[in-house]
C-alpha cells in the first residue's frame, strides 16, 4: 500500500483526501489537471472548483471524490521552466487548505517526458487501490481530465496526441474551461473530436479571467506585485526563493 501512496503524497496528504461517495449508487469521479504550473495561479484552483461543481450538479449519478494536480517533470524542457522541486512545493502550498485537491508527484519524478494517458492511468490505479482499502462499493473511478480550451485545441495534433491516447483520455471525458482567444465551439467541432462530443463537457464561463502563469512571471520580472494572482503561500515561497526574478515573459 505504501508503494501506491509514494508517488502521490510526497508534497501533500495525497490519498488521505480521497473520499468514498456518500451515495453508494454514484459513479466516483477523480478530477485531474496536468500542466507546468509555472507557477500555479488562483485560476488553476478556480477551474478545478468549477469542474467539481459541474460534475456534482450537472452529470447525473456522479460524485467527485478527489482531485489531483500533476506538474510536468524537468524532462519537459520548456524555456523558463522552474525546477520540479520548486513547482511541486508551490502546488503543495496552494492546495494545503483544500479538503479535496492533492498533488500527484509521480509525473514530475519520471526521468522522461510522460504522456498524459500514463499519468491518468497511474492515478486511476492508485485511487482504485485506495478505494478497495477503504471498502468502497465501487472501486473503478471515472478519471476526468480538466483543462483549458487551448489544450483541447492541441488535440488536433496527432503527433503529440496519438489516437490510442486520445481515445483513452476521452473515454472517461474532459472538462474544459473556455479561454479568451479560443473559439470553444470550433475546437469541439474539430473532425478528430466528433465522435467524442458527448464526452467533452464545457464548463460555464462564470468568471472570465486573464490570469496566467505567463502573466505572473512577467510581473515578477518587472518587479511588480503578484498579490491576489497566486495563493499567498505560493507568493511567499516565490519571494523567499527568488524565483522568476530574471523572467522576461
Amino acid at each position: 500500500k505504501g508503494g501506491f501512496r509514494r508517488g502521490l503524497g510526497m508534497y501533500s496528504k495525497g490519498m488521505d483526501k480521497v473520499q468514498i461517495p456518500t451515495d453508494s449508487d454514484s459513479v466516483p469521479v477523480v478530477l485531474i489537471m496536468c500542466g507546468s504550473f509555472n507557477p500555479i495561479t488562483l485560476l488553476h484552483l478556480r477551474v478545478m472548483e468549477a469542474a467539481r461543481d459541474y460534475v456534482n450538479t450537472d452529470i447525473p449519478n456522479h460524485q467527485v471524490i478527489g482531485g489531483f494536480l500533476s506538474p510536468v517533470g524537468d524532462a519537459y524542457e520548456k524555456a523558463g521552466l522552474e525546477s520540479s522541486k520548486n513547482r511541486g512545493k508551490m502546488v503543495s502550498e496552494a492546495v494545503l487548505s483544500s479538503p479535496w485537491i492533492s498533488v500527484s508527484t509521480w509525473e514530475m519524478d519520471q526521468d522522461l517526458w510522460t504522456p498524459t494517458k500514463r499519468v491518468i492511468e497511474h492515478i486511476r490505479m492508485t485511487v482504485s487501490e485506495e478505494l478497495r482499502c477503504k471498502g468502497a462499493p465501487i472501486t473503478d473511478p471515472r478519471c476526468m481530465l480538466v483543462c483549458g480550451g487551448d489544450l483541447l485545441w492541441g488535440f488536433s495534433d496527432s503527433e503529440v496526441w496519438v489516437d490510442d491516447d486520445l481515445q483513452a483520455i476521452l473515454t472517461d471525458g474532459v472538462l474544459v474551461m473556455p479561454r479568451d482567444g479560443t473559439d470553444i465551439d470550433q475546437v469541439v467541432g474539430m473532425k478528430r473530436l466528433e465522435r467524442y462530443r458527448d464526452a467533452i463537457f464545457v464548463l460555464p464561463y462564470d468568471c472570465p479571467n486573464a490570469v496566467s502563469s505567463t502573466l505572473v512571471r512577467r510581473l515578477i520580472g518587472e518587479r511588480k506585485s503578484i498579490r491576489y494572482l497566486v495563493p499567498d503561500r505560493v507568493r511567499e515561497y516565490i519571494e523567499a526563493n527568488g524565483l522568476y526574478s530574471n523572467s522576461s515573459d
